[in-house]
């Protein structure tokens, strides 16, 4: 969580210690880390020593550490590019150039960054799924970016989180019927669902069905079908535009995330970091990271949600062996759904589990998905539902709408507070 560098900004702060040894441990550690390729944590602290050094005008020191922050920068967009993530990598040249306008030692290497940064910008068209030419999102992207202006670190992350409604399962229910009824030829056939990994895993039967049950299944395909289209213009016209508004407004760094996000009571102690380094990750638009860690995170604090609600998410065999619940019967139980609701419980089933969803549960548990595909639209989306959960119950958020309470006018009635279902 950092503690040694909050640690050091607090000495900062209030003038206190040897700035030239912590500035020297800072770096030790920045060290370290880069051995053990954890280059984020490596920039960090060299971030850390770059202020205490400016005290200590030590200019010279300055301008190396901020060639090595560029170094581990480009590196870090390598080895997205090498992932064919275009997303990340393009996320990690725009912030490799921003470092390079910091020291007139770096600032040579600019252009090259910006020729690397306009090649991962091509294959983000691609990565991104594109709605422009069926559906114009110009509105949406420009609303999404209004909606930020101005506003504070704390403000416009809380935003971010809750500016938009997640999908509402009734209304996805009722466009799905209304396709079946004005598009009868459409429906009345059969068709196959593949996953990520081009494996055939389930069929939509037809909705012209005599069989009740047959056409429940043909009407959660389609339901299926429309949720996946909805999120894909969410990403396109609301997190993807928000999220670089985020990034180009305000320091987004593990310490100005951990701020807002170690205090969740979703999150359990013993796995702040963890959970810490999803959230991150997924402000590097490194979803695939995101989604590894946060998967298995979320299932183990919505059985703890479960336990705080008196349910034993376990189940004891005859030799007293425990078997955890896995997201299946999580996401199956009638107390759950009473503490989180059903829109939300709809938004986990599809895009973790169901086989006519996005499944990215199965699919990465069983390494049947690739990195590309975990850094695209759908993938984007969980992790922006993952935020959603954390956050929710955080001091960070009571705070927001208590903030919007106040602001509201007499004469304008009751305030709108964040989206939710």
């Amino acid at each position: 969580m950092f503690f040694s560098l909050k640690a050091v900004e607090l000495l900062l702060e209030f003038g206190f210690g040897d700035f030239e040894k912590l500035a020297s441990a800072c770096i030790k550690v920045s060290e370290k880390s880069a051995s053990m390729g954890d280059r984020r944590t490596a920039r960090e602290y060299l971030n850390g020593a770059i202020p205490l050094l400016r005290k200590l005008n030590q200019t010279e020191r300055i301008e190396e550490l901020n060639s090595v922050i560029v170094d581990l920068l480009v590196a870090d967009a390598e080895d997205q590019e090498a992932s064919e993530s275009a997303m990340a990598a393009h996320s990690y040249w725009q912030d490799a150039i921003s470092a390079s306008r910091r020291s007139s030692s770096t600032r040579a290497r600019i252009p090259e960054l910006q020729k690397r940064m306009a090649s991962a910008g091509e294959g983000l068209v691609d990565e991104m799924q594109s709605f422009s030419q069926e559906i114009d999102i110009s509105d949406l992207v420009e609303q999404s970016t209004a909606a930020l202006e101005g506003l504070d670190w704390e403000d416009a992350f809380c935003r971010f989180v809750s500016g938009t409604s997640i999908l509402s399962q009734s209304e996805l229910r009722k466009e799905a019927q209304e396709v079946i009824e004005k598009h009868p030829l459409q429906a009345s056939f059969p068709a196959t669902i593949y996953d990520a990994s081009g494996r055939k895993v389930g069929i939509r039967p037809s909705a012209l069905s005599d069989d009740p049950e047959q056409v429940k299944k043909a009407v959660d395909g389609f339901v299926e079908l429309h949720a996946s289209m909805h999120r894909g213009v969410l990403v396109a016209g609301y997190l993807a535009p928000s999220l670089n508004k985020l990034r180009n407004d305000h320091d987004v760094s593990a310490l100005t995330i951990a701020s807002l996000v170690e205090d969740s009571p979703f999150i359990p102690p013993s796995r702040k970091s963890l959970f810490l380094k999803g959230v991150i990750s997924g402000f590097e638009y490194d979803f695939s990271t995101a989604a590894h860690v946060l998967i298995p995170q979320v299932e183990n604090g919505l059985r703890k949600l479960l336990q705080q609600a008196g349910i034993d998410p376990y189940n004891v065999g005859s030799d007293g062996i425990q078997e955890a619940w896995g997201y299946e019967r999580i996401l199956s139980n009638d107390k759950l759904e009473e503490i989180i609701g059903a829109d939300l419980i709809f938004e986990l089933r599809s895009l973790l589990i169901s086989r006519l969803g996005q499944n990215l549960r199965n699919l990465l548990a069983h390494g049947l998905v690739d990195a590309k595909t975990l850094n695209g639209d759908a993938a984007f989306y969980l992790w922006w539902i993952f935020l959603r959960l954390i956050i929710w119950p955080a001091p960070v958020m009571r705070r927001y709408v208590q903030r919007l309470r106040e602001q509201a006018s007499p004469d304008k009635g009751s305030v709108v507070g964040p989206s939710s279902e």
